[in-house]
């Protein structure tokens, strides 16, 4: 079970970053 919710906390703060990326950068740097 803790296996599955870290998991979905590295999701999390996965799609976070990329948000936070998204907004001061372009996208394209994202990636």
């Amino acid at each position: 079970m803790m296996y599955v919710n870290k998991m979905m906390n590295d999701e999390l703060i996965y799609i976070n970053y990329m948000m936070l990326c998204y907004v001061t950068n372009s996208f394209v740097e994202c990636m």
